[in-house]
Order: C-alpha cells, then sequence, then structure tokens
C-alpha cells in the first residue's frame, strides 16, 4: 500500500500532501518523517502482520504514524482517543499490540496507555521527535521485510453483533484494491484537494487517506471544532479549496437540507462528495441535486462492510443522471469484487 504513495514522492516531491490547520507536509516531508518512524519501529523489533497501536489526535502525526507503521512492514491499529476508555482498553488487550504510538497529553488523559507503556515499547510522537529525527529517512525494502500483499495492513474494530467491538483483519492486497477502484470511481488526479474527514478509527478515513497519496493529491485534515454542516464548515471547504469529500449519511443529509450563506472566500472548487455508512434517501438527493449550488457537484453513494474492504459497490449521480424514483440503489460491485443477492432464507435469488 505505501509504495503507491511513495511513487508519487518520486513523482513530486515538492507537491502539498497533507494540510491541518497552518501546518503543511510536502510529499517529500511527509516521506521523510514516516520513514524515520518506520526506521524506528524496526529497531523496537516490528515485523510483517505484527500489530502497533496508534493512540493520537486529529493531526499530521496522525498520518506520518500510519504511514511509518506500513512502511514497517507493520500493520496499524487506530485507537481514536475520544473513543471511552473501556471500548478502548478491550481493543488494546484484543488486538495485542507488541508497539504504540501516541502524544504525551492523551497519555496523561489515558491512564490506560500509561499501563500499557509497562509492556510494550511505547513512542510519544512529540516529545520523542528529536530522537526520531536521528533515524534513517530513506525507504525499506519491503523484500528485504518479507512484507508481501498477504500481510496486514491494519485491524480496525467494528461494533460488533455480540456487544463487543469485533477487530477486522485486512491486507495490503485487499487495500491497494479498493484504492485503485476508488481512484477510477471519483476520477482522483494530482489537482485534487480531499477532505479528511472521518476518525481514523473508521475505515472511511482510509478511503480519504490513501487514494489521495496514490495519485498525488493534497489531504486537509478536518479541524477538531468543525462538526455540523454549517456556514463554517461551508467557508471551511470554500477557502480551503476542497473537491472532493467523503460524508458520513446523516451528516449529508443534514448538510442537503440546508442553504447557507457562505463568505465569499473564493471559487466553490466542490466537484464530489461521498456519501457512505447507512441508506441515503432519496429525497435528500433530490433536493441536493436540484440545488443551483450544487449543479457542478458530483453524489458519490458507497457501501460495503468493513470485512469487505471500505467499499464494495458504488453508483454515482450529477445534474445529468437519470435520477431513481423510490429508493437509491447501492450500485455496481468494485473491481474485482462480486455480490451475491440472497433472499429471506438466505438462498440466491434468480
Amino acid at each position: 500500500l505505501h509504495q503507491l504513495f511513495e511513487a508519487q514522492v518520486t513523482a513530486q516531491p515538492e507537491a502539498t500532501a497533507l494540510v491541518y490547520e497552518d501546518h503543511t507536509l510536502t510529499y517529500a516531508q511527509l516521506n521523510q518523517r514516516a520513514n524515520q518512524l518506520a526506521h524506528y519501529l524496526r529497531h523496537v523489533g516490528i515485523r510483517p502482520d505484527d500489530r502497533v497501536a496508534i493512540c493520537l489526535e486529529r493531526s499530521l502525526d496522525m498520518v506520518v504514524g500510519l504511514l511509518g507503521i506500513l512502511k514497517a512492514g507493520g500493520a496499524y491499529v487506530p485507537l481514536d482517543p475520544s473513543y471511552p476508555a473501556d471500548r478502548l482498553a478491550y481493543m488494546l488487550e484484543d488486538s495485542a499490540p507488541v508497539a504504540l504510538l501516541t502524544h504525551t497529553v492523551v497519555q496523561n488523559r489515558l491512564p490506560l496507555l500509561a499501563a500499557a507503556s509497562d509492556t510494550i515499547p511505547t513512542l510519544l510522537v512529540d516529545a520523542d521527535a528529536a530522537r526520531l529525527a536521528g533515524y534513517p529517512d530513506q525507504n525499506l525494502d519491503p523484500a528485504a521485510l518479507g512484507l508481501t500483499p498477504t500481510h496486514l495492513a491494519y485491524v480496525i474494530y467494528t461494533s460488533g453483533s455480540t456487544g463487543q467491538p469485533k477487530g477486522v483483519l485486512v491486507t495490503h492486497a485487499n487495500v491497494v484494491n479498493f484504492t485503485r477502484a476508488h481512484i477510477e470511481s471519483c476520477a482522483l488526479t494530482n489537482t485534487d484537494r480531499v477532505l479528511q474527514f472521518a476518525s481514523y478509527g473508521f475505515d472511511s478515513a482510509v478511503a480519504e487517506i490513501f487514494p489521495a497519496l496514490s495519485v498525488g493529491a493534497a489531504i486537509v485534515l478536518r479541524p477538531a471544532h468543525l462538526r455540523v454542516p454549517d456556514a463554517a464548515f461551508e467557508a471551511f471547504l470554500q477557502a480551503n479549496r476542497i473537491t472532493i469529500t467523503d460524508l458520513p449519511t446523516a451528516f449529508w443529509h443534514h448538510w442537503a437540507q440546508e442553504v447557507y450563506p457562505v463568505p465569499d472566500q473564493g471559487q466553490d472548487t466542490l466537484r464530489l462528495v461521498i456519501v457512505s455508512g447507512e441508506k441515503a434517501e432519496q429525497r435528500h438527493l433530490a433536493q441536493w441535486l436540484t440545488s443551483p449550488r450544487r449543479r457542478n457537484c458530483r453524489w458519490l453513494n458507497n457501501y460495503g462492510p468493513t470485512e469487505a474492504t471500505v467499499t464494495t459497490t458504488a453508483i454515482g449521480f450529477d445534474s445529468q443522471t437519470p435520477f431513481p424514483t423510490h429508493e437509491l440503489p447501492i450500485g455496481r460491485p468494485i473491481a474485482n469484487t462480486q455480490l451475491y443477492i440472497l433472499d429471506a432464507h438466505r438462498e440466491p435469488v434468480p
């Protein structure tokens, strides 16, 4: 997965890769920092299929951490620090990570992380920044690591059907296939600026981060205070020249019903809105597509359980597309994916 990103580092090292508030990283800078982290992780013994827990606030470090873990051959286990402490404790125990990345402020707030640091190597990516800077910044060779496409890329926890979170293990091959399909369905290019909206504990973040980094696009991390689709959200999209955003369905439902007066901070560049997570309502799409402000904005409905790697089916609509009059379809399978439609008895239908 990370080699798709490394190809863009070679192709356009000075292009902007990440933006968070007033901070930016170019592709070369992001790669350098991720490589230093990867060399540290190799030093503490990370091997293919080893899980590395990452519990960081929304920041540039978050993406550096994901890439660094992948480059070292490990699989990242995202632990969103905003989750309840008992859920985090269960995920930490269940995933059995061999290392942990966190921030000082997060460790101080969550005693369970301090306890974990007594048993596994723990890196405070802020306090240990100078230490990390001493490690090499060259790419690691996957072949030398023994890393193959069948090794794990990440473990993401769902709510689970038993009441306990359920860890889903996803390989590099899975994510690369999804990434290629997502690039095609979104017509992603290196001129795009993609909003990173979701918690990295959800696989929607996989869709926001890795396809963009695989084509040389810029990722703009959502500031923590933007949580509702209000005028401030719209102004942020405009000021940051966002072209693509991937939103939870409930958030988009709310947004589709509102028309906010937005300060003129430049051209409205939004060209694609992706909706996923739960069923989208036809009436909201009708309202969205008939809005004069959305005339040039395509709408993409993605569906897929975490177990099937982010997205299984997709279908797009714009103002020129024949509009469904009843239920919104979930589309057709992405590349290298098959669908089976079953009846009430879980038997294949004709």
